[in-house]
């Protein structure tokens, strides 16, 4: 708990201090969430430090393998005839196999990729994961301005025009370098 306080200075000079109490919580992340995020690029570390700060959340992926990034693309989709379909497009999560097309997840040395999402909620409130983006891209553009990170976009808006209905996969958790 912090002491934080008015001054009030009236026309003859004198003060008056009129103290209030707030109480300042600092959200910080678990081990697995900083190991997650130490798998990314340093525009990814920054900006998630700094969200922490005031809105609590968790870091599900950073750097992925090959091997996982197509466990998660065979999710809504069934090998046919060779080639994998489409058959449940509420459960595909991604779109890069981790070979032929991959993802800013599999990016080397360093992931361009981090997915989090807000805790405790998780993906459970669909309402609170599209502020979380928002509030995500609104530090990220303020850092950007001031030069100290990288541009960032969001699964949300993947061609970052503003419009939120001109995408095939919505993917509000997602957070990548924009190049």
């Amino acid at each position: 708990m912090a002491i934080v306080g008015v001054l009030v200075i009236t026309k003859r000079g004198a003060f008056h201090r009129f103290p209030f109490f707030k109480f300042i919580s600092m959200n910080k992340y678990s081990s697995t969430s900083i190991d997650r995020l130490h798998t990314c690029v340093p525009t990814l570390q920054i900006l998630f430090s700094h969200v922490i700060k005031k809105f609590d959340n968790t870091i599900i992926h950073g750097q992925r393998t090959p091997e996982f990034q197509f466990e998660l693309f065979q999710k809504g989709r069934e090998l046919i005839g060779g080639v994998w379909v489409v058959v449940d497009r509420k459960k595909v999560v991604t779109n890069c196999d981790g070979t032929k097309i991959k993802s800013r997840h599999n990016a080397e040395p360093l992931s361009e990729a981090v997915d989090a999402v807000p805790y405790p909620t998780m993906y459970s409130d669909i309402d609170t994961i599209r502020h979380f983006a928002g509030y995500v891209l609104g530090i990220a553009d303020m850092l950007y301005s001031y030069g100290a990170i990288e541009e960032v976009i969001c699964g949300i808006d993947w061609d970052n025009d503003k419009d939120l209905h001109d995408q095939r996969l919505f993917d509000a958790v997602h957070f990548q370098l924009k190049r």
